[in-house]
């Protein structure tokens, strides 16, 4: 009787391991294929129809913004080190004409976002305005899309102010147009001061650190989940030793599956313009503190970055 038990245990369990490896590896890749139907299935023309002449045809008569445009991620988006590896990742859950539309909208695969995607093809020279909202966001309500800039921008002060992503994103430090649209990954120096520790100070036994976004187009980070930034505070006592440390993440948190963000189950990213305030009971008196705003992506080729965004430090007189 004690066997037979036993053996029904066991075969039970075994249904269930079945079950579960089902829904692993064929319910929920349907699932997120269902959830992503709603994506165009093939490259998206963007600015027009046509007959695209790619890049290359641009640069004759414009040799400046081709230059710029050849040392930009959009230049290399469906090419770079990075693409493949998540494509990979990803493929059982989207095809990869889904990501091929906003990675290489254009029939020249090899061009990624090119001149033709955002001015039409050929020779019609339109200019879209706020084409970028069509590929740096993702299905979902609002804020709470997987990727949510555009909902973050038509709320932001930038929009209620007339401008547009291009106001900030393309330009140079002379204010000119510039074609290159730099980035965090591509020149990381340009998110140095988009965010600022304003205040340290320490009253009656607290710590209170301030960080302010200023950013007015959208929130901070922004983009894909993988985007995070770090708040990190160090205290250090009389005698010169660390008393007191702490991290904080400002990101967009999801549930992930099998390496793909499926919802999002909180956030506390920065909103653009906003102040935050964070309090602390440090176990003693500090005499010096040094607060850091860092961005650290890792991405899916394994490359790294560590950069400073913002530094400050405040000596306290010894109590």
């Amino acid at each position: 009787m004690a066997r037979k038990i036993a053996l029904r245990g066991l075969l039970g369990l075994g249904a269930l391991a079945v079950v579960a490896a089902l829904v692993y590896f064929a319910g929920a890749p349907a699932l997120i294929k269902w959830m992503s139907s709603g994506m165009p299935g093939g490259p998206r023309l963007v600015a027009g129809e046509g007959d695209y002449r790619g890049a290359e045809s641009c640069a004759a008569c414009h040799p400046t913004e081709f230059s710029q445009w050849s040392q930009s991620l959009h230049s290399r988006a469906a090419t770079e080190a990075h693409f493949e590896p998540r494509f990979q990742q990803l493929s059982w859950g989207m095809t990869r004409e889904q990501c091929l539309n906003c990675h290489s909208p254009s029939p020249t695969l090899a061009e990624g976002v090119s001149c033709e995607v955002c001015h039409g093809p050929a020779d019609t020279r339109k200019v879209v305005k706020d084409v970028c909202l069509a590929c740096h966001e993702t299905p979902g309500e609002g804020t709470q899309a997987m990727m949510s800039t555009p909902a973050e921008f038509l709320e932001s002060t930038a929009h209620r102010e007339g401008k547009g992503c291009v106001d900030c994103h393309m330009r140079d430090p002379s204010g000119e147009v510039y074609h290159a649209f730099p980035g965090s990954r591509a020149a990381p120096d340009v998110y140095r001061g988009v965010a600022a520790i304003e205040t340290i100070e320490q009253r009656r036994g607290r710590l209170l650190v301030t960080v302010r976004n200023k950013v007015t187009g959208h929130y901070l980070p922004t983009g894909a989940p993988e985007n995070i930034l770090f708040l990190e505070i160090t205290g250090y006592d009389g005698q010169g030793e660390v008393a007191f440390e702490e991290e904080i993440r400002f990101e967009k948190r999801a549930y992930w599956f099998r390496n793909m963000p499926i919802w999002v189950r909180s956030d506390n990213r920065l909103r653009d313009g906003e102040l935050r305030e964070f309090v602390y009971y440090p176990p003693r008196p500090l005499s010096r503190v040094k607060a850091t705003l860092k961005i650290k992506p890792v991405l899916w080729n394994g490359e790294r970055a560590d950069t400073d965004v913002y530094s400050r430090e405040r000596t306290f007189p010894s109590p």
